[in-house]
């Protein structure tokens, strides 16, 4: 069973807030949703929780069509920055009062329940004024769960919240929407972080310009398959490396980098093309095959994900993300390197030209490198071979 968005229309002063959207939202694990600022998250939210009026769409829930008016909709929650508490109540009065409206007959059950499913279950005494920032979120969610929503959306939960608290919310959120599925709830998360849809790993929509991108079954295969240049761009952090190259017969030659032989042709009509390298694929120590970067290290960041090492190369600006005993010096010279099965090659247009497979999708089938034929023109060095899907 699904939750159908069909062509949602929204405009805002002579401006197209959301384009012809659609996407659907499953049962059985949450939709992320994940886009810049602007790209229409948050008024897609709005227009189905009945706070903004489309000018055109539909929304289907269990198969039936719900009217989008603009009037609230009893079968959508809404927790987002903006979500309060009731100041006077406590936390346990608080998540009681959605159910009380519904007469539940297992009411301090139910209430206990639910503050220990979003982290509140030592706060049930406490003030929402007693709370922190994250607390007070984790109350609004919880007050959400007990009204017992067909759709429950969590916009942007991490937003302004510092850095531990956001950890700490993140590592929760799967089991948040897992209580949800569990009571009979669709799940949709907003976000601007790609990391946030890894974490929580289910399908994954991305946005931007008010437009669906690329939706797919899990998170993961919007990393590895990103359909676009704005699909890669936003879906990655850190974000992907893009470098100029250029498609010269059977080969892409990389700008002030190296070559690489193509075992199959590329149907473009402009030779100019971007390649981009995620900086997880970018490495400090190589095997046969591997393209190589030589870079200076201008930045050095230790993060929770690994070490962060931003370089200025011949080929440009580089970020390489990798492993956290990797740390080098700033103002070292190293020699950055890449898998070419690890490359994405987009046209001027930005759309996808091939992807090269992936190492750890290759294990059985790996890539066949060739000996450069001896009359091959190469700029600088012979140009790694590598094979497209």
């Amino acid at each position: 069973m699904t939750i159908r968005c069909d062509r949602i229309c929204l405009r805002d002063g002579g401006r197209d807030i959301l384009r012809a959207l659609s996407l659907d939202i499953p049962f059985g694990g949450p939709l992320s949703i994940v886009g810049p600022a602007g790209a229409g998250k948050s008024a897609l939210f709005r227009v189905l929780a009945g706070q903004l009026r489309p000018y055109a769409g539909r929304l289907q829930v269990h198969g039936r069509e719900v009217a989008l008016d603009g009037s609230r909709n009893s079968q959508v929650a809404l927790v987002d920055v903006r979500s309060t508490n009731y100041p006077g109540f406590t936390v346990w009065e608080n998540i009681a009062v959605p159910l009380r409206m519904a007469r539940s007959k297992l009411l301090e059950e139910q209430v206990i329940t639910l503050a220990h499913a979003v982290g509140l279950g030592d706060c049930l005494s406490l003030m929402p004024a007693d709370l922190s920032l994250v607390g007070q979120r984790r109350l609004a969610l919880a007050r959400a769960l007990a009204s017992r929503p067909a759709l429950l959306l969590l916009d942007d939960p991490l937003a302004g919240l510092p850095d531990v608290e956001a950890i700490h919310m993140l590592e929760d959120l799967p089991s948040i929407c897992t209580t949800a599925w569990q009571q009979g709830m669709a799940v949709a998360v907003a976000t601007r972080s790609s990391q946030v849809a890894l974490a929580l790993g289910g399908a994954t929509a991305v946005v931007a310009q008010g437009r669906l991108q690329q939706q797919e079954v899990r998170a993961i295969d919007v990393l590895l398959h990103p359909v676009s240049l704005n699909v890669a761009r936003v879906f990655g952090d850190p974000p992907i490396n893009l470098l100029r190259a250029t498609l010269v017969d059977h080969s892409v030659q990389i700008e002030q980098g190296p070559a690489m032989a193509l075992m199959a042709p590329l149907n473009v009509e402009d030779p100019a093309l971007l390649v981009g390298i995620r900086p997880e694929d970018l490495r400090l120590a190589g095997t046969a095959g591997d393209l190589a970067f030589p870079a200076r290290v201008e930045r050095v960041e230790c993060g929770l994900a690994g070490t962060r090492i931003e370089c200025r190369a011949r080929v440009g600006a580089l970020t390489a993300l990798v492993p956290s005993l990797l740390r080098p010096a700033l103002g070292e010279t190293v020699v950055l390197h890449a898998d070419p099965g690890a490359l994405y090659l987009f046209d001027g247009a930005g759309a996808l030209v091939q992807q090269v497979e992936r190492a750890a999708e290759r294990a059985q089938r790996r890539p066949q490198v060739v000996p450069v034929p001896p009359d091959m023109p190469v700029t600088e060095a012979a140009p790694t071979i590598f094979a497209l899907r």
